[in-house]
């Protein structure tokens, strides 16, 4: 099962891998230091990250 919590660090390093880097500086703004998927879906869906795409880079598999 995928890790439903990350570092804030861990998704600007994915929104780095994936091409998102003109949205780092709104991401480090909006997010909290701990990014709970459920939570902050909506905020990283927002930014451009889908959960589906968040979870395949984390190493997971479906939910």
């Amino acid at each position: 099962m995928a890790p439903r919590h990350t570092s804030k660090q861990h998704i600007l390093d994915i929104m780095k891998q994936v091409g998102f880097q003109d949205r780092i500086p709104e991401a480090q703004r909006i997010l909290p230091d701990e990014v709970d998927l459920d939570r902050d879906g909506p905020t990283l869906a927002r930014l451009g990250l889908s959960l589906d795409r968040i979870v395949d880079e984390l190493g997971g598999g479906p939910w």
